[in-house]
């Protein structure tokens, strides 16, 4: 049976002509809260992320979003994005995984290392000396007082901020055009980016 699309929010905040986005992810808790802060009126945004069954490698996230098709009534017009890590994947496995993203009409926001680089990014002037995840986590967690994966704090995260993690993410983004971001770098951005232009310009 198929679920039609109306059923993705509750049918009183459903909007027929609200743009949709379906963004798996390997991430359980963190992503989710960030980018519940884009809902709208204008933009759903579902995220699938891992359960608790703890499936979180990329293949998985692949995996999810191809039953997620199969049960609801989506149409080209909704955008499908694959979120994930790339710091404890195997080059050769990111490149399958990506391909067949890419040859199912998802959209890629890689992280190179983790999702926190990205976080990171919204910081007025972060120290950008060491990109390891754990470095990272340590840096949000001493410029925001903490840092919580389950349990995220938006709002450091307003518009001016996200403005410039998309700028300083740019930046990283050398070279251009290619499926996963050189360490370190994030597409993120280019999720973000398209969401935004549907945010309230007050927030």
């Amino acid at each position: 049976m198929i679920i039609q699309r109306t059923e993705l929010v509750p049918r009183k905040e459903f909007v027929s002509d609200a743009s949709l986005f379906i963004v798996a992810t390997e991430g359980e808790k963190t992503e989710e809260q960030y980018l519940d802060i884009f809902q709208s009126r204008r933009v759903k945004v579902k995220v699938l992320s891992t359960g608790p069954d703890g499936k979180s490698a990329a293949k998985h996230v692949l995996a999810r979003m191809a039953e997620f098709e199969e049960q609801y009534d989506l149409g080209p017009e909704d955008e499908r994005w694959l979120m994930f890590d790339i710091d404890r994947q195997r080059p050769q496995f990111i490149e399958d995984v990506t391909q067949m993203g890419l040859e199912s009409g998802f959209r890629l926001a890689v992280s190179n290392p983790c999702f926190e680089l990205w976080l990171l990014l919204h910081l007025r002037e972060p120290d950008l000396s060491d990109f390891e995840c754990d470095a990272v986590e340590s840096r949000l967690r001493s410029h925001l007082g903490s840092y919580s994966k389950t349990k995220l704090d938006t709002s450091p995260y307003d518009r001016p901020a996200i403005v410039r993690a998309i700028e300083a993410a740019k930046l990283l983004d050398r070279p251009e055009n290619v499926r996963w971001p050189s360490y370190p770098g994030t597409h993120v951005y280019k999720l973000v980016e398209k969401l935004l232009e549907f945010w309230p310009v007050a927030r």
